[in-house]
């Protein structure tokens, strides 16, 4: 499976051969499937992985701990 990750100003998302994310690492923005019988659970799988892509900023928004 491939994988790309994205950035666009306060956005992360995350991008497979199967399905797409958009994601305010608060919550879920956006999301689609680029082919068929993709399951819902397929993007609760991809949300799980933003954390661990970029951790920092995830814990600080999550926690509303984001400061300038």
């Amino acid at each position: 499976e491939s994988i790309a990750h994205i950035r666009e100003e306060s956005f992360a998302g995350i991008v497979t051969d199967l399905a797409y994310l958009k994601h305010s690492l608060n919550r879920r923005m956006e999301f689609g499937r680029l082919v068929e019988n993709v399951s819902d659970s397929y993007f609760d799988e991809l949300e799980a992985r933003l954390p661990a892509w970029d951790p920092v900023p995830f814990n600080l928004t999550h926690n509303n701990r984001w400061a300038r």
